[in-house]
């Protein structure tokens, strides 16, 4: 059983803090159950956000159904929860469903 750490205080999130994370596996916590995904890529967006942070997206790897719908979610991994995550379906590549989440 997935035992859920505290969530992560988004907006003081940055990149470096998901660069030593790069392709380990985050789980999909939904009401329907549980799916893994695989997180293969952080990347600098080039420009400052809306705070003091450089914006930053992730680019997950789950399930190729079913498909999430573009909504908030919560992801955990046993060294930190994302927790009120905004995801989009960017689709299929590689026999799994691509999403997004962007940071600024």
């Amino acid at each position: 059983m997935l035992q859920r750490r505290a969530a992560a205080d988004l907006g003081s999130l940055t990149l470096a803090d998901f660069a030593p994370r790069i392709n380990e596996i985050f789980t999909l916590l939904r009401a329907g159950g549980i799916s893994s995904w695989s997180w293969p890529r952080a990347r600098d967006l080039g420009s400052p956000g809306s705070g003091a942070r450089r914006a930053f997206s992730l680019a997950f790897l789950g399930p190729l159904a079913p498909v999430q719908p573009q909504q908030m979610v919560t992801l955990a991994h046993p060294e930190l929860t994302l927790e009120g995550i905004f995801i989009v379906p960017l689709g299929p590549a590689g026999g799994r469903m691509r999403y997004e989440a962007v940071f600024t």
